[in-house]
């Protein structure tokens, strides 16, 4: 997989969720990203490795 890196909007898309909260897991340093100078992009890859890690099993009582 070829490592590529996009902007807030776009990982806001990609993620379904608003880029308020993008901007807002930045600062609290909760996602991880990449700072060029002063523009923040993220990784793709460490992203959905992000993701993988903070997955949460559901357990269903039967």
């Amino acid at each position: 997989m070829e490592e590529r890196l996009v902007d807030i909007k776009k990982l806001s898309q990609y993620l379904g969720v608003k880029e308020g909260t993008i901007y807002s897991w930045v600062n609290q340093e909760k996602i991880p990203y990449v700072k060029i100078n002063r523009l923040v992009r993220f990784n793709l890859k460490m992203i959905n490795e992000w993701i993988d890690n903070n997955s949460v099993e559901s357990h269903s009582i039967y």
